[in-house]
């Protein structure tokens, strides 16, 4: 077996492996976090920061959430493939330059 028949099959395997992560069922916080941002995509919102999910969170919940939280579970949604990042702009919340993200559309589609 050569170099390419090994990058091939290696390429092959992290694909399924990510179209897999997809699927998985969300929860908690997580699903949350998705349901939080369809609303958002819905209002026209392209893309969030995570200070301006916190409040949209925030608001839609009526429960106070953490940054670190909103931190730690965008960060491995966008490591499965549920979120993904955007290009650098300025958060709305703290005037700061921000990587934003969005939720992948065939996520949004798959929680109601």
């Amino acid at each position: 077996m050569n170099d390419i028949d090994m990058t091939d099959s290696q390429a092959t395997r992290s694909a399924a492996f990510n179209a897999a992560r997809r699927t998985l069922p969300l929860r908690g916080t997580q699903l949350d976090i998705v349901r939080v941002m369809r609303q958002a995509h819905a209002a026209g919102v392209i893309d969030l920061s995570g200070r301006e999910l916190q409040q949209l969170f925030e608001q839609a919940y009526g429960r106070r959430i953490d940054a670190s939280t909103i931190a730690a579970r965008v960060n491995s949604m966008v490591a499965a493939g549920v979120l993904q990042r955007c290009a650098v702009r300025m958060c709305t919340v703290t005037g700061v330059k921000v990587s934003p993200f969005r939720a992948v559309p065939e996520q949004i589609r798959m929680v109601a």
